[in-house]
């Protein structure tokens, strides 16, 4: 794993930012993956339950709201609208959230690129307290270890609706996740994702070794990559994806941006917030700033870290 990231579910644990899980189970059934045997498959909750849970975190200082699901972009409920019954999926779910006036940014993960439609495109692009930021993950670039993933899209579909998506939200940034070395990934296959990298161009990247998990399909294929081979192209992948994220990063240098801040920083006086591309921001102020949305300016970038000064209060 790229250690320069910090795993998505650290990101939201402040009371100015908190988490929903609206789905749970996968019938996804990839090779790799244990989640459809272990969770079972994919179960949604009702709205009801989604938007009380909400408000109550909203009343009580959330101003950021984070959907949590294995699969969380096949959420499929339903609500009755003048007695009649409608379906409600995620794009929808965002719609009916963003509707309590003290919640200002809204969020999902972890998203599945076949049930990304037309209606959470839409959603993102008119919805301003959707984030305009997708954690997409691919896995492969390589087609054939696609399949052999049982992925259910090529190279070429991922490719596609990430260039839908940006004819729409004409600043959606992506993130993903990459596994590197599936049994049987060939140079040939390596060089593919490798082309798919820099074709999309990501914000931020998790990226793994493959390593076998009980059970699944994957863990029976012989065909392993040996250590030595893993370890070249981990380091390969990790080296181009970290260049993409420091060249995001350095697109925000001196801007003008909206942080929400969320912790205490390790520093005295200092506090941490994060734009609405969840890049941190670092800030040094003697007045409490946790549950703050200010306007900040970004002066310099440690690693991948943003520290700047305040503009507003």
């Amino acid at each position: 794993m790229n250690k320069n990231l910090v795993p998505f579910q650290n990101l939201f644990l402040g009371g100015a930012s908190r988490q929903i899980t609206i789905q749970e189970g996968c019938d996804k059934f990839c090779s790799f993956c244990v989640v459809p045997y272990t969770r079972g498959n994919e179960y949604s909750r009702s709205v009801e339950e989604i938007f009380a849970e909400a408000k109550n975190l909203v009343e009580n200082g959330a101003l950021e709201i984070n959907l949590l699901g294995q699969n969380v972009s096949s959420y499929k409920s339903s609500i009755f609208e003048k007695s009649e019954k409608k379906q409600v999926d995620l794009a929808k779910l965002c719609n009916i959230l963003s509707s309590l006036p003290e919640l200002k940014r809204i969020r999902y993960i972890t998203s599945h690129p076949s049930d990304i439609n037309d209606e959470l495109i839409l959603e993102h692009k008119n919805n301003k307290k959707l984030m305009p930021f997708l954690h997409l993950p691919v896995q492969s670039g390589s087609n054939k270890i696609l399949k052999k993933m049982n992925r259910k899209y090529s190279k070429e579909n991922y490719i596609d609706l990430i260039n839908k998506i940006k004819c729409e939200v004409k600043n959606m940034a992506f993130s993903s996740d990459f596994i590197v070395g599936y049994p049987g990934e060939t140079n040939n296959d390596f060089e593919d994702t490798l082309d798919l990298i820099n074709k999309v161009g990501f914000a931020s990247s998790y990226s793994f070794k493959y390593s076998p998990r009980p059970g699944t399909p994957a863990s029976l294929i012989k065909n392993q990559i040996n250590d030595e081979i893993l370890d070249k192209r981990l380091n390969k992948i990790q080296k181009i994806l970290n260049d993409q994220q420091k060249k995001f990063n350095e697109t925000f240098l001196e801007k003008e941006i909206d942080i929400l801040f969320t912790n205490l920083g390790k520093k005295n006086n200092q506090y941490v917030g994060r734009t609405a591309f969840l890049q941190p921001v670092h800030v040094i102020s003697s007045k409490d700033l946790v549950g703050k949305i200010l306007k900040i300016k970004i002066e310099r970038l440690t690693s991948f870290s943003f520290h700047g000064k305040i503009l507003s209060s």
